[in-house]
């Protein structure tokens, strides 16, 4: 018995492409003028000094042109609180 087999042929394991390839996009053509559209602007207070309430500044969609300032807790704030038999100032 024989254990060895021959096949005759050819074998080609590569492949060739042919054409070209072009990684460069050119845009022909004249710049115009063209006028950016920005949101509105934000007209509301800009400085806020912290409260007992929630304070929101309506700033959603627009453009806020000046800086927000939060001011500091003023140094005279106190809060009193009586539970019947205790007077507390935070």
């Amino acid at each position: 018995m024989n254990d060895r087999v021959v096949i005759g042929g050819e074998t080609n394991l590569s492949y060739k492409i042919d054409g070209q390839v072009s990684l460069t996009t050119q845009i022909d053509g004249n710049a115009g003028s063209y006028m950016p559209i920005y949101p509105a602007s934000y007209t509301g207070a800009t400085e806020v000094t912290p409260s007992e309430e929630t304070q929101t500044l309506l700033t959603h969609g627009l453009t806020v042109v000046e800086d927000i300032v939060v001011n500091p807790i003023p140094t005279n704030y106190g809060r009193i609180s009586y539970s019947g038999g205790i007077l507390t100032v935070f």
